[in-house]
């Protein structure tokens, strides 16, 4: 999804259950194959969207450096 003037994207994931490192790491892999692809994006920002809070300690620490975004459920709708 395209954000911002500057071409960045968003690459995201839904997660019914909570969200882990795992899963950043995918995105993370899915960035870096799409970077090739992509002409002319300069960011590219990695968000996972769930229903539940992080409980994954790595991750939340991922979060906070500014490395993802982590959206809640109940955050879209508010």
């Amino acid at each position: 999804m395209p954000i911002g003037a500057q071409c960045d994207i968003i690459i995201g994931e839904c997660k019914w259950g909570a969200a882990g490192r795992n899963d950043l790491a995918t995105l993370a892999a899915r960035r870096d194959l799409s970077l090739r692809e992509l002409r002319g994006v300069t960011r590219v920002h990695l968000a996972l969207f769930s229903v539940s809070p992080v409980v994954d300690a790595a991750l939340n620490e991922q979060i906070a450096a500014g490395d993802a975004l982590h959206i809640l459920l109940d955050d879209l709708y508010q």
